[in-house]
């Protein structure tokens, strides 16, 4: 081989080696500009990861707020129910104490009733002797009978 063929083998080689240098240069920009947006892709699910991660943690912190409210409402009603329940004990022991008193005062009642019957009765008789006697006495001034 002489040096002319050298030189345009060598040349060849050249120019091969150039194209496929600018394949891989073509490919590895590619390659490269698919992954830019791949990158760019990543971040901007990762943005909206994040926005629903912050979502999500505003739900949880305002649902712990209105579970702690609802907690605080369930406290609340339950003192008011022992409250409630503490009354109503209060007012059944006063009802039994009231029906007691109402018992021994039907109990009182009955009793007067009787002893105002009784003394209706020694009053009706006393009358009845103040009458006979009343009238023994007319009886007497009217005749001259004179009592023994």
């Amino acid at each position: 081989m002489d040096t002319t063929q050298l030189e345009q083998a060598f040349n060849s080689l050249r120019l091969e080696l150039r194209e496929q240098a600018q394949k891989l240069r073509d490919e590895i920009q590619a390659t490269a500009k698919q992954q830019e947006e791949k990158i760019t892709e990543l971040k901007e699910t990762a943005k909206q990861q994040e926005e629903k991660n912050t979502e999500l943690k505003e739900r949880i912190t305002k649902l712990e707020q209105a579970s702690r409210r609802q907690d605080r409402k369930m406290e609340q009603q339950k003192r008011k129910t022992a409250k409630h329940k503490s009354k109503i004990e209060e007012l059944e022991g006063d009802v039994k104490d009231s029906k007691r008193k109402v018992a021994r005062l039907e109990q009182e009642d009955k009793r007067v009733e009787k002893l105002v019957t009784q003394n209706r009765d020694r009053i009706l008789r006393l009358e009845r002797r103040s009458i006979v006697n009343d009238t023994r006495e007319k009886l007497g001034k009217t005749f001259g009978f004179m009592e023994a």
